[in-house]
């Protein structure tokens, strides 16, 4: 046995280990409805330059990463609220350093 590593067959709950690992291979299989994984050699021959030869399922990035629909709620409103603020300063502006072309 190499130095740091401890050996599962020692541990009372090796049998529960390997219990886990099982199902959470089975769990990931059923997420991905049967699609394999991209082995080494795929990802290595794939060009890091090009776009994604397929349309992923992933919904758009958020806005905002809030852990509640209230905090994105105030964070949206007070945004629109800062554009609408940056607007009439930047007409205001405009009005006062107008300069002919």
């Amino acid at each position: 046995m190499a130095r740091g590593t401890v050996g599962a067959a020692h541990c009372p709950t090796a049998g529960k280990i390997d219990e886990l690992i099982r199902e959470i291979e089975d769990e990931g299989e059923r997420k991905r409805d049967g699609d394999p994984v991209a082995g080494v050699e795929k990802i290595l021959s794939q060009d890091p330059f090009e776009p994604p030869t397929r349309v992923t399922k992933r919904s758009p990035k958020p806005l905002f990463h809030v852990a509640s629909k209230e905090e994105r709620d105030d964070l949206v409103s007070g945004f629109l609220a800062f554009q609408t603020q940056y607007q009439i300063a930047s007409e205001a502006l405009r009005r006062v350093c107008h300069r002919p072309p």
